[in-house]
């Protein structure tokens, strides 16, 4: 059907060519003229399909090649996801190993170590020979005004940040762990029905059932005052550790156990 119309609209043309010429060459001119007009709007119109051929072509290209790239950074991405989850793998197999070999450690040394599960001496007769168990100020004494209307039931001792708290005697673990207002607490069964109390650590470093002897750290404490069952050392900003000794479960004085006994200052 095309064809034909362009035939139809051709004949028509040259018929209207023929009856504009004058004679026989301005026939022939003019049919020249057409062809050649013919022929530049078919050159300009295949230079046309040329240039949106070649556009698609283009474009088609730069979709082949943005797939390409699309596709190299899934696998580089997916090959950097496995080789991270590799070293995952490898970092946690190798924690692993240091910490089993640091079990084997610890356990090999307490199987060297003698295990001593008894006080060396009975805490009676320790009177005038315990440490206190961290160096700073006394604050409070056993028996004096707590500030909340009730006496003393312990010492208060402000310390330094990170001090390390030892152990003021030989005993073993009753408790490690925090407890209410005292914060972390410990409580050392010191035998004879003696437990010594200690509160306000940061982290304490023993657990239940560990027998430890004087002077063995048990404990650190804060950078700040954590916790306290006293006024004054609410008033502080500074770390502050409570000491209390018990017999038959019923507080006593500790400070006649303390090998320097001071009033309020440097303990």
């Amino acid at each position: 059907d095309e064809r034909e119309r362009a035939l139809v609209a051709s004949q028509s043309q040259l018929t209207q060519l023929a009856e504009e010429a004058a004679d026989l060459e301005g026939l022939i001119t003019s049919l020249s003229d057409e062809v050649d007009r013919i022929r530049t709007e078919a050159e300009q119109k295949r230079l046309e399909a040329e240039a949106a051929a070649r556009r698609i072509e283009e474009e088609r290209i730069a979709a082949v090649q943005e797939a390409e790239r699309a596709r190299l950074e899934a696998l580089q991405q997916e090959e950097e996801e496995r080789q991270a989850a590799l070293q995952a793998a490898e970092n946690a197999r190798l924690a692993a190993i240091q910490a089993l070999e640091e079990s084997r450690r610890r356990a090999q040394a307490l199987a060297e170590k003698p295990q001593i599960m008894t006080p060396s001496a009975p805490i009676a007769s320790r009177r005038g020979q315990l440490s206190r168990p961290v160096a700073g100020t006394l604050l409070t004494r056993f028996g004096t005004d707590d500030g909340l209307g009730n006496r003393a039931q312990g010492e208060t001792i402000e310390t330094l940040a990170n001090a390390i708290v030892t152990a003021p005697v030989d005993g073993s673990v009753l408790y490690a762990g925090p407890f209410r207002a005292y914060g972390n607490l410990l409580i050392l069964d010191a035998g004879d029905g003696y437990h010594i109390v200690l509160a306000g650590m940061d982290r304490i470093e023993v657990a239940q059932g560990q027998f430890v002897v004087a002077g063995e750290p048990v404990g650190i404490m804060g950078s700040i005052r954590l916790a306290s069952v006293a006024a004054a050392a609410a008033e502080k900003n500074n770390p502050t550790l409570y000491v209390e000794f018990r017999k038959d479960g019923r507080p006593v004085d500790a400070s006649p156990w303390w090998v320097a006994i001071g009033g309020q200052g440097r303990t």
